[in-house]
């Protein structure tokens, strides 16, 4: 959702609310269903997940 305005973000929670994948009241989102909101997601999430999940163990192999 980067990019997205407050509307968009709203709209694209309230689907994901409905599907029972989300709860969220006052900006705070509590995610109920993990497997269904990956599956949910565009490929870019896979993409994005494993980029961080690199970037992440990468920083753990650094030591000063």
């Amino acid at each position: 959702m980067l990019g997205g305005g407050r509307p968009t973000a709203t709209m694209a929670a309230g689907i994901l609310k409905e599907k029972g994948l989300i709860e969220y009241s006052r900006g705070l989102i509590q995610i109920l269903d993990v497997a269904g909101l990956t599956k949910t997601a565009c490929e870019c999430y896979t993409v994005i997940k494993n980029h961080l999940d690199n970037c992440t163990e990468f920083d753990r192999g650094i030591t000063a």
